[in-house]
This record gives C-alpha cells, structure tokens and sequence, in this order.
C-alpha cells in the first residue's frame, strides 16, 4: 500500500518540508479553482415578487460561455406559500402567464451597453418553471470582452403583469 506510507512520509517530514508542501498544495488549489471557475456559469437569482395571497416570482439570470461565444439564460420560477410557510410549494400558470426577456450586455470601458436582446417569450404550456436560453456562437456576438445578462420575468396574476429585473453578474467572452 503505497498511498499511506506516502501520507506518513509526508508526516515525518521536516518542518520546512511540510511547509513547502502545503504551500503548494495552496497553490495547486487556488490555481485550479480559478481554472475550473472559468469554465462554469455566473448566476444571481432573487424573489422579485411576493403578491397578495402567497404568491412569488423567482427571477434567474446566467451568462457562461458556452461553446465559446457564449450563452444567456433568462428563468421564471413561480411559487405559493400554504399556510406560514414561505412560498415553496409550485404555482402553475397557464399558458401566456409567464413571460422573459433578457440583454446581452457588454462592457465598453465605463459603462454596459446592450449587445443582443431577446424580446418576450411567453410560455405555450401549463407551468412554474420557464426557461429560455440563447446560444450565441463559437464567438463572442461583440467581439472579446465583459459580459453579463439583464433578465427581466414577469407572471401575470389577476389581469395584471409582476416582476422584476435580474443581473447574472460578468462572465469574460471567450474565457481566457
């Protein structure tokens, strides 16, 4: 059994050594964890919405890059509350009732401006949850840079639309 003996090894090493050792673990770890945040999603989600009568609306904005061009994605979530509890229980809406739009934003050196859009989409089914994603590519749609979405969801409750607006935080097109 090779691995212990290693493990003691490393125990029964100087205390320098096991200093240096650490060390690099430290760095192999902080390097890899920045390597592997590069290759995943940036997200924010919020309740922008708690209606009469116990129910909610869930807003979620992502941006990652996808296949290197990156991709948004813009979420309705909708929930009640049954009795104390907080709305956790799902809320169906019928068709037409929920609806997401979202910006495809890009940092200009002082301020975002709107690279891509995506008008309302409306779900075609009974549902709580709608998602709508775009694929932008193999390369960024505005050239290299910093980018992030603007999700805004809605539901439509008693005639009248409710909701609100996420930021998904910045994501670097292509990764580097």
């Amino acid at each position: 059994m090779r691995f212990p003996r290693k493990i003691v090894e490393l125990r029964q090493s100087s205390r320098s050594g096991r200093l240096a050792f650490v060390a690099s673990l430290v760095v192999f770890f902080v390097v890899a964890g920045a390597t592997a945040a590069l290759a995943h999603y940036v997200y924010e989600q919020a309740e922008v919405w708690d209606g009469d009568g116990g129910r909610c609306l869930l807003v979620r904005s992502e941006i990652s890059h996808g296949n290197g061009g990156g991709y948004s994605k813009g979420s309705d979530l909708t929930y009640q509350q049954l009795g104390p509890q907080a709305c956790l229980f799902e809320w169906d809406r019928g068709p037409g009732y929920l609806r997401v739009r979202y910006n495809l934003l890009k940092w200009t050196g002082t301020q975002y401006g709107i690279c891509k859009s995506v008008d309302w989409v409306y779900n075609g089914s009974t549902a709580n949850i709608m998602d709508v994603y775009t694929y932008w590519g193999t390369t960024p749609p505005c050239g290299t840079g910093i980018y992030g979405t603007a999700t805004t969801g809605q539901v439509k409750y008693n005639g009248s639309w409710y909701g609100g607006r996420m930021w998904s935080g910045v994501h670097t097109l292509p990764p580097p």
